[in-house]
């Protein structure tokens, strides 16, 4: 899947013995802006993933909104359910730029092609608090993104140490799959996103 400049990658499972993964993932694009998020509901089973859905669906129905008001959307949206953990990545394919909101324990880190091809990983850190019950506050932090850059964010059913493990050798797919497969927690529900900017907008 590559909307637009953004080539993604996804892997996706729920935890052993259930059929619902309370994780979703959303990408919506909307001219040069890229959403991506990664949707953790509390809990497992059904109920997870209601709350996951529900906020799935005001993601991408209100897709060309600012972040932090997508996030409140949400809330409001979440209160008669379990609640949820969620990190919202926007990027402006046009100009390089890349802001992210959250709450709870979706991890979220950026690997920057530095000069001479360096890489360097910087976590994009997000507050704690459960959107539907207890948010947060919705500030948005921003930094830049180039060409190459890998963007991930992982539900908590991923060992926060994928953060480490960032490759851009690897295609967003093959990146995404394996950082499920090596760091995915069995009890759990596990989701995985992927994102690399190809290029700039002339």
């Amino acid at each position: 899947m590559m909307p637009g400049l953004i080539d993604i990658g996804i892997a996706e499972r729920a935890r052993i013995g259930e059929s619902q993964s309370g994780d979703r993932h959303v990408v919506a694009t909307v001219g040069a802006r890229v959403l991506l998020a990664a949707i953790d509901g509390v809990g497992h089973g059904a109920e997870a993933a209601r709350a996951a859905v529900t906020a799935a669906k005001v993601l991408e129905e209100f897709a060309r909104e600012s972040i932090d008001s997508l996030l409140q959307r949400c809330h409001e949206r979440l209160r008669d359910t379990r609640g949820a953990a969620i990190t919202i990545v926007v990027i402006d394919t046009a100009d390089g730029a890349l802001e992210w909101v959250g709450a709870g324990n979706v991890a979220a880190a950026l690997q920057q092609v530095e000069p001479f091809g360096l890489p360097a990983t910087r976590e994009l850190l997000v507050r704690g608090g459960s959107v539907g019950s207890a948010l947060p506050s919705t500030r948005v932090s921003r930094l830049s993104m180039a060409r190459g850059d890998t963007l991930v964010i992982a539900t908590d059913g991923v060992a926060p140490t994928f953060i480490d493990d960032i490759s851009g050798t690897e295609t967003p797919q093959q990146l995404a799959d394996r950082l499920l497969t090596r760091y995915g927690i069995a009890n759990d529900d596990a989701l995985v996103v992927v994102g690399r900017l190809r290029g700039l907008e002339p």
